[in-house]
């Protein structure tokens, strides 16, 4: 009994970034994945390391489940990644904006407005630059 208790405490207990990720609700996800694995249940790993994967079980829940996590990481990406560097190299900013429209994290809109603000930027520091001389 005590073994059994232990076995699912350390199941139910989240990493620190499924609780950063799905908050108090990963508690349940983790009960969640120590049933399933009593019963063989078949999951999809995702993640760059086995400490901080995500596990997804493949069930009647698992297209919406990957849906939102696709839509996180669009979100975590492009407000890490979203705004215009004017001290970058305009060709790697484009590059960046083009990885972002790639992995859907930017529309064509978004995509068109980046690029727009990168051309006035290096419109600006050409100016400036003749400026000095």
């Amino acid at each position: 009994m005590v073994m059994g208790f232990f076995m699912l405490y350390m199941a139910v207990v989240p990493s620190p970034l499924m609780l950063q990720i799905f908050g108090a609700a990963s508690l349940g996800f983790g009960l969640r994945m120590y049933i399933s694995r009593r019963r063989g249940a078949s999951y999809s790993l995702f993640g760059p390391t086995n400490q901080n994967q995500i596990r997804v079980m493949q069930d009647k829940q698992y297209d919406s489940v990957l849906a939102e996590l696709k839509k996180y990481r669009g979100r975590r990406l492009k407000r890490l990644y979203g705004a215009v560097n004017p001290v970058n190299d305009p060709a790697k900013e484009m590059t960046k904006f083009q990885w972002l429209k790639t992995v859907g994290a930017i529309t064509e809109e978004e995509l068109q407005e980046a690029q727009a603000e990168i051309r006035a930027h290096q419109r600006h520091s050409a100016e400036m630059a003749s400026s000095v001389q």
